[in-house]
């Protein structure tokens, strides 16, 4: 039973590590990463690196996606940071993960 408890209160540390405010302005993603993600569909606006590098031509070096809170979008490497609240060209409800396998 100890375990159980402290998994929940792991859980909610982590969470409230990755929360960074209540405003709607750009969180970077904190150096330190992993851990344990709750289950809050809060959802956040993060800008994720694509890994596109161009030479010639302007490309898109980041992309924006929703996911279902702070922390689940900080557990991404290539996430750099988040705003609170879905991505406006995802108004459609769509989420990262679905439709590409999670890739």
């Amino acid at each position: 039973m100890k375990y159980f408890y402290s998994s929940i209160l792991i859980g909610f540390l982590s969470q409230s590590v990755f929360a960074g405010g209540l405003d709607n302005q750009y969180q970077k993603c904190p150096k330190e990463r992993g851990g344990f993600c709750i289950e809050l569909y809060d959802p956040v606006c993060a800008v994720k690196d694509t890994g596109i590098r161009c030479v010639k031509a302007p490309c898109p070096a980041t992309e924006q996606l929703t996911f279902s809170n702070s922390c689940k979008a900080c557990s991404d490497l290539k996430v750099y940071g988040y705003e609170s609240g879905a991505c406006s060209g995802q108004a459609d409800g769509k989420k990262y993960g679905e439709g590409n396998n999670g890739k």
